[in-house]
């Protein structure tokens, strides 16, 4: 789904991209990228985690998956939960995945997959509506707490193993 990121920031030029990562088409995207002409995307490649979690500390939205594969359906990544447990807002596909455990405009924006317009209006409603933005900010990180974090998981493992004995 980077290609639709691609597309979005096509639409959101006077915002700045900021792609962590060197995946299997790392190279396509960035030839997609100068083929698209744009200024506004910078490819920062592998990095650890602690670069990473920098990174996010300086960022305003997070984004997470946008393809259409049946995997990208299936499945919420890792990088939407980090995006989450930093609050951040977060701004993902309206997967089936994402809807059972997601609320749209509370612990993030769902947008349509596969669509780099879908995207850009996303980023830009955040962009412009401030209240919202914290408001999911807040709301995605209590869920990220509550439910996914390592004290919520150890919690639910020793609830489990409790109950086994």
């Amino acid at each position: 789904g980077i290609d639709n990121i691609l597309y979005a920031a096509k639409f959101c030029k006077d915002i700045n991209f900021k792609l962590i990562g060197d995946g299997q088409l790392y190279e396509d995207m960035v030839s997609f990228s100068k083929k698209l002409k744009l200024e506004n995307v910078e490819f920062l490649g592998f990095m650890e985690k602690e670069q990473i979690a920098i990174e996010l500390s300086k960022a305003h939205i997070g984004l997470g998956i946008f393809g259409t594969t049946d995997k990208a359906k299936r499945v919420i990544p890792n990088k939407a939960y980090e995006v989450m447990a930093v609050g951040l807002p977060l701004i993902t596909g309206n997967s089936p995945a994402a809807r059972e455990i997601l609320v749209n405009k509370k612990h993030c924006i769902l947008c349509k997959m596969g669509s780099g317009k879908a995207i850009a209006n996303a980023i830009l409603l955040l962009k412009n509506n401030e209240k919202l933005r914290k408001y999911i900010s807040v709301e995605g990180h209590k869920l990220f707490s509550n439910l996914f974090s390592t004290e919520a998981i150890g919690k639910l493992v020793e609830k489990i193993i409790l109950e086994l004995l």
